[in-house]
């Protein structure tokens, strides 16, 4: 059935729920239409991109969303950032990795920053430092 997700998405629409199909294998709170295209965007893009650990970290995130583990999503989410920094620049520590990236890219200040400093919040918190890489790792 390839547009059951389709379907299901405009039933959560038509009933005005807080949840949303932004994957074909994937419900997550969104807190508007946008921000679900834009996750739905995001899981896509790492898929066609080959940066499977970087996607399942976020599909995590999502979940972990969903159930309420906020602190959780949050680390799930900066796995995300890490694997993908990790795997396009696989030299030295996350912020020199990002630093060789926002050389080469065009990665705002701010938000290199914010990634800098929600890297370090995350850190601090037990065992939650291990970002896949590749799928299956």
């Amino acid at each position: 059935m390839p547009d059951f997700g389709k379907r299901i998405n405009a039933i959560l629409i038509f009933c005005r729920s807080p949840y949303r199909v932004i994957a074909p294998d994937v419900i997550a709170p969104v807190g508007s239409d946008e921000e679900a295209k834009v996750v739905g965007k995001g899981l896509s893009d790492l898929k066609t991109s080959g940066l499977a650990g970087g996607r399942e970290h976020l599909e995590a995130a999502a979940n972990e969303l969903s159930a309420g583990h906020f602190a959780d999503s949050v680390r799930e989410s900066m796995h995300a950032v890490e694997s993908v920094v990790r795997v396009l620049e696989p030299d030295g520590d996350f912020s020199k990795a990002l630093a060789k990236l926002e050389a080469k890219t065009n990665i705002h200040g701010a938000l290199k920053k914010g990634f800098v400093a929600i890297y370090g919040f995350s850190s601090d918190e037990q065992g939650i430092r291990h970002p896949l890489l590749e799928s299956g790792t």
